[in-house]
């Protein structure tokens, strides 16, 4: 029954022609469907295609990975050619340290054209290194060929300075080709390191506790701890506000000018600078200074005095690097009051000149929390050589028996001197005339003191005296220079020749006469000097009473220098001349001649231990000092 309806169904007769449509094959047939044919499928065939498929794209991606990252990745990964920097764990500034760069190529290829190139941090300096660098900056190196797994390493020796505790950053790159690779591929590297010592050690010690107007002292200890010397060291003491310097042993030093505009240098006292050239190697030595605590501007700024001493090296472009910074702090003990004495701007012992000024200035300020009363202030002058009938004073204080004094008369705020309170009285002296000194007399000496007397404090009767350090204003001598150029002598006889006035084209000559006298102590390493115009021409003929008159004809300059002259020598005793000439030029018509430049004097005052100077004006043809030729120094023509 089925077979039969399949072969009707087969059968076209009778069949929608738009339904054949649909069953004919690719030739135009209708299938048979009569019979049922049925295929088996092989699935374990077809699941082993699927596995080596699936293999075949995994290695594929493997590949293409590692053919990557062997190419492009190589410049990227830190790790195609590794570096390393080893440093010392322990570092001292200033010392040469042994550092190994070790490097390897970490690839699975070869590199070639390997250069490895380093970056010196500030402070560094580069001394040696195995292999030794290819370049003028000594920091490069050509490696050239790596295989796989290989490496080596640099020893570098270097010295490093800067301040303890610093950081210090050594960075470098290495350049490389991979094999089959046409192109450079560069990593980066660093290593930081921190200072932990120095070759410089630096101590303070002073005192814990001290009075204002006493003298203290503190000593700085330095050591160059090193097996070799080092250049330029520098140690420099930022003194307390108030602190005052005095003296100091060995004498403070500046850096030479050079270098001595280094960042933190500009504008410190120079008595705060000790500079050494050259500390040798294990050198060692103390500074001890000396000085006092002056006036206070406020009780916080005056609890604690700390003194900071820096010690570090000065490079020859003036950089400095600090190697070490040591402090101590000194508690000042101050009474309730303080008073302070100034001459000239100075509250220590200074010399002085006949004839000068003395400037004097009291300062005082309450530095307690009660308020002082009835209180008078006194200045002693104890001298015969300042003539207080000179004194200036706009306070108009009392003069008496080489005393000063003012009281709550004439200044109405010392009737009640509250807490903090303070004050200035500025006055001057005038010291006699070099003249007006007798024959005889030799050590000279000015004694001034400044004292408070404190009448009361809140009501209760005190009597308290507070006073100033002593100043002792030694007199230097009197060195009187006379420099006067001459045609005539005293005696009016020629001692220069040819024209005057000078004229065109011809030569005169003229004769300096230079002369000293002394008044009271000795000089020693006596100095006088002055130097010849350029169109002067030295004659060669000189005469000294003492000491060596010599003539740098290199800087055209005439020296006379005098080992010693004892106190009281005359100008008749010490004494020199020397001739020169000079031919005028037509552009000299109507103009005078200039002789010589200002002449110049230094000593040194053998009692005051002090430089005593002087100064004279040029000498011209006019001769001004010359009674019988002056006067006629302009130059002239003959014919007009």
């Amino acid at each position: 029954m089925e077979r039969r309806r399949l072969k009707h169904f087969n059968r076209r007769d009778g069949l929608d022609p738009e339904l054949l449509k649909i069953y004919r094959d690719g030739n135009g047939q209708v299938p048979d469907v009569s019979r049922l044919q049925i295929y088996h499928i092989n699935w374990t065939k077809r699941l082993l295609a699927w596995a080596l498929l699936v293999a075949a794209t995994a290695a594929t991606s493997i590949w293409l990975v590692g053919t990557v990252r062997d190419g492009a990745g190589a410049g990227e990964n830190p790790s195609s050619v590794r570096v390393e920097i080893v440093a010392p764990k322990e570092l001292a500034s200033g010392e040469e340290v042994a550092y190994t760069v070790k490097y390897r190529n970490a690839d699975r290829v070869a590199v070639s054209s390997v250069e490895l190139t380093l970056r010196y941090p500030e402070g560094f300096t580069f001394v040696s290194a195995v292999p030794a660098p290819v370049n003028q900056y000594t920091n490069s190196w050509r490696i050239n060929a790596l295989a796989p797994g290989d490496g080596g390493e640099i020893k570098l020796t270097a010295k490093v300075v800067g301040p303890v505790g610093g950081l210090k950053t050594l960075a470098g790159t290495v350049n490389y080709r991979p094999q089959n690779f046409s192109s450079t591929f560069k990593d980066d590297f660093s290593k930081t390191f921190q200072i932990t010592s120095s070759i410089l050690n630096l101590s303070v010690n002073g005192p814990e506790r001290a009075v204002p107007d006493r003298e203290s002292s503190y000593e700085i200890s330095y050591e160059n701890t090193a097996e070799k010397p080092y250049e330029g060291v520098l140690i420099q003491v930022d003194y307390p506000p108030g602190f005052i310097f005095r003296t100091s042993e060995p004498a403070p030093k500046s850096p030479p000018a050079s270098v001595a505009n280094f960042s933190g240098l500009t504008g410190k006292d120079p008595n705060s600078r000790w500079y050494f050239t050259t500390l040798g190697a294990k050198a060692q030595g103390v500074i001890k200074i000396t000085g006092g605590f002056g006036g206070a501007t406020g009780d916080a700024a005056f609890t604690e005095q700390v003194l900071t001493a820096h010690i570090g090296l000065i490079d020859e472009t003036g950089g400095f690097s600090l190697q070490q910074e040591q402090r101590l702090t000194t508690v000042l003990v101050r009474p309730s009051l303080q008073v302070n004495l100034i001459i000239n701007g100075q509250s220590a012992d200074q010399p002085v000149n006949l004839g000068d000024t003395l400037n004097y200035r009291i300062v005082y300020k309450n530095l307690g929390q009660e308020t002082l009363e009835d209180v008078l202030i006194e200045a002693s002058i104890d001298s015969s050589v300042v003539d207080l009938k000179t004194i200036v004073d706009k306070n108009l204080g009392t003069v008496s028996d080489n005393t000063i004094r003012w009281a709550k008369d004439v200044i109405p705020e010392l009737a009640a001197l509250g807490p903090l309170a303070e004050g200035t009285l500025d006055f001057s002296l005038q010291l006699v005339a070099p003249e007006t000194i007798d024959d005889e007399t030799r050590d000279l000496a000015t004694v001034s003191t400044a004292r408070v007397v404190i009448g009361a404090i809140n009501g209760l009767s005190a009597g308290q005296e507070v006073s100033s350090g002593t100043i002792t204003n030694s007199v230097n001598t009197a060195l009187e220079l006379k420099a006067e150029g001459r045609y005539f002598n005293d005696d009016n006889i020629a001692v220069g020749s040819g024209p005057l006035p000078p004229v065109v084209g011809e030569r005169t000559s003229f004769r300096i006469y230079w002369s000293l006298g002394n008044s009271l102590h000795d000089v020693k390493e006596v100095t006088v000097s002055t130097v010849l115009a350029a169109d002067v021409v030295w004659e060669g003929k000189f005469l000294a009473t003492t000491g060596q008159l010599t003539y740098d004809a290199k800087e055209r300059r005439i020296t006379w220098t005098i080992p010693i002259i004892t106190a009281k020598q005359t100008a008749e005793d010490v004494n020199a001349w020397f001739d020169m000439a000079v031919t005028p030029t037509q552009e000299q018509v109507g103009k005078l001649l200039l002789l010589t430049s200002e002449t110049s004097l230094t000593a040194n005052d053998a009692v005051t231990d002090s430089t005593v100077v002087g100064l004279k004006r040029s000498i011209t043809s006019n001769l001004e000092d010359d009674p019988f030729g002056g006067g006629r120094g302009l130059v002239v023509e003959i014919g007009q």
